[in-house]
């Protein structure tokens, strides 16, 4: 082998020892889940019960949003933590 590949093979090994796990956060995830679900469950039960025009709109946008961020925190493996090594 060249020198260059020496040293590129021997980076190369170093760095494979070092294993980096991400997985989802599972907390964010957690209470986006549960203010989705109450904030539309809040929207449903106002709107049968008291069935204003604008008042459940108070409800369903911020589920809407809480949703959105959910999915957001599902889906991109941006906002995915990393675990410490060992786990």
């Amino acid at each position: 082998m060249k020198r260059q590949n020496k040293a590129w093979d021997a980076r190369l090994r170093a760095t494979s020892r070092i294993v980096t796990r991400r997985q989802r956060n599972r907390h964010v995830v957690a209470g986006l889940t549960l203010s989705t679900v109450l904030l539309a469950i809040a929207g449903l039960a106002v709107d049968l019960w008291f069935a204003p025009a604008l008042t459940p709109l108070a409800c369903y946008g911020p589920a809407t949003a809480s949703g959105i961020a959910l999915l957001a925190f599902l889906f991109s493996k941006r906002l995915w933590v990393t675990l410490p090594p060992g786990l």
